[in-house]
């Protein structure tokens, strides 16, 4: 049921487990189930979500919202289809096999601290602080239903939260694995350097790209948030 499907949406983009979407938390909901969106797109989503104008939405609020049925939240229910439910499910599923080295169906932290360091992207503190957030029990082993669990929650300290990225990407194109990829080792913010670097490298940009150009780029709050470091 859409209900469901909401609620899982709310599960992996409710940072602080309030039970609300902020407007941030609301505009990386449709650039992420979307990319097509465009600024305009996801500022008219957010004000015709929040009618109310308090800054936050509720699972109720936003289920009633995508029965409205015009072009943009048709869109927006499609992407849920698309990117949650079974669909996400076997991505997870998939990741955990990887790295289910004996095929037990448990994964030995031993075994994925040392894919993590192999990875490359993860410095070792990084790597101890995301083991630990993972197993929780603390009995080196996980299952399947808690790894699920733990990709699937929306919060947690920010190493854990680029190794969800990177060992189960959330969505089809994986582009926040290739964020992550690029913050660096030990990083889980992406600096100027880092950002010019990713345009370079990917080709997003004129390989003539200067400092001063990502300089303005950083100083679009469309970008990067007032208040953000």
């Amino acid at each position: 049921a859409m209900s469901a499907r909401v609620r899982e949406v709310f599960q992996r983009f409710d940072s602080d487990g309030g039970g609300y979407l902020d407007r941030d938390e609301l505009a990386r909901v449709f650039r992420t189930l979307n990319s097509d969106f465009t600024f305009k797109d996801i500022d008219v989503l957010c004000k015709d979500l929040d009618r109310g104008g308090d800054g936050k939405v509720s699972h109720k609020e936003f289920l009633h919202w995508l029965k409205k049925g015009n072009d943009l939240t048709q869109a927006v229910t499609h992407a849920i289809l698309r990117e949650t439910g079974e669909a996400r499910d076997e991505r997870i599923k998939k990741a955990f096999q990887t790295y289910d080295a004996t095929g037990d169906g448990s994964l030995n932290i031993e075994e994925l601290r040392k894919a993590l360091k192999v990875l490359g992207t993860f410095s070792e503190d990084e790597v101890k602080k995301i083991c630990a957030d993972l197993d929780k029990s603390k009995d080196g082993e996980v299952s399947y239903a808690e790894f699920a669990a733990w990709i699937k929650a929306g919060h947690g300290p920010k190493e854990a939260m680029k190794a969800k990225a990177i060992l189960a990407p959330a969505d089809n194109d994986g582009l926040e694995a290739v964020f992550y990829n690029f913050c660096g080792v030990g990083h889980s913010d992406m600096d100027g350097k880092g950002f010019k670097k990713l345009c370079q490298d990917c080709s997003l940009m004129d390989k003539k790209l200067d400092t001063t150009t990502v300089d303005l780029i950083f100083a679009d709050n469309r970008v990067k948030p007032r208040g953000t470091n």
